[in-house]
């Protein structure tokens, strides 16, 4: 569906963007992320996905959704993990760690499993910050995901000072 004169104003700074143009902020339009996780990191993640024009899927049927968004696999039941896991839709994930968080992706279709790394926990008065900043970065990966971009298969990592 083309974009509306409203659309084009509220997301007019991705739209300028050169490899997302109008045919991407369509897409995301017409896209859903199933949100699964610790609340701390659904609840950002979700308000950065509604900022960027991308609508919720059910976190109950994750084969309706174009992309999951895993905000704390560290936090994540393993029950919720290996749904995730077994639905062969993209995956945009992260953990915290000890000094800050991991953030990363896999394909459609791969079948790898999900689950934390080991870490030490992060103090916590920290963790709310933390989980915004990782959030924020999984929504990025996520849109990527979306849009068709190719992803790094090496996690990122960031230390928090």
């Amino acid at each position: 569906m083309p974009l509306s004169p409203e659309d084009i104003e509220r997301f007019a700074r991705q739209v300028v963007i050169p490899d997302v143009g109008a045919a991407g902020q369509e897409r995301l339009l017409d896209s859903r992320v199933a949100l699964i996780g610790a609340p701390e990191g659904t609840s950002v993640a979700e308000e950065y996905l509604r900022c960027s024009g991308v609508g919720l899927a059910s976190g109950d049927d994750l084969r309706s959704a174009d992309c999951i968004l895993v905000a704390g696999l560290d936090q994540t039941p393993a029950a919720e993990l290996d749904r995730a896991s077994t639905s062969g839709t993209p995956i945009a994930w992260y953990e915290l760690t000890a000094t800050g968080f991991r953030c990363g992706s896999r394909a459609a279709g791969e079948q790898s499993a999900l689950g934390p790394g080991e870490r030490e926990s992060l103090p916590e008065d920290e963790t709310g910050a933390v989980h915004a900043a990782a959030a924020c970065e999984a929504v990025a990966t996520a849109i990527a995901l979306l849009l068709g971009w190719e992803s790094s298969p090496t996690p990122l990592e960031v230390e928090l000072a």
